[in-house]
């Protein structure tokens, strides 16, 4: 599986793209979602509930252990600051920038990883051969 290095204020960490799993730990989405919506249309409070989930989900299981220039280890977990253990980093202490960068980087895998699906099922490997294995 492929991954990227991202650098953030803390540390750097690998990260994946997401699978099937990371998405269904968030649920479904909401009905209202599932529908195309109207250019500009704003969301509701339930939508962004959605999305909040879906976003925690792809933090706490694309992103490797977070390893800092001191030596110190992290894995970011969806829990309060104060019931976090010593290796674990409450999503709520994550500067924002951090968060955004890593949303990013999670986002581009996952482009990349449907890209390569849609050139795959097209009968062509991302190594320019046919998916059969042979060139040609």
């Amino acid at each position: 599986m492929k991954s990227r290095t991202v650098t953030l204020s803390l540390g750097s960490c690998e990260v994946i793209a997401p699978n099937r799993f990371t998405q269904m730990a968030s649920g479904p989405p909401p009905a209202s979602l599932r529908l195309k919506k109207p250019e500009g249309e704003e969301q509701t409070p339930e939508e962004l509930a959605w999305v909040i989930r879906v976003q925690k989900a792809q933090l706490t299981r694309c992103v490797s252990v977070i390893n800092a220039a001191d030596g110190c280890r992290w894995r970011l977990v969806d829990k309060p600051p104060q019931e976090c253990g010593l290796e674990e980093l409450s999503l709520d202490a994550v500067p924002d920038g951090d968060l955004e960068l890593l949303l990013a980087a999670i986002e581009a895998m996952r482009e990349e990883a449907a890209a390569a699906a849609a050139t795959f099922r097209a009968g062509v490997s991302p190594q320019g051969t046919a998916a059969t294995g042979h060139p040609g």
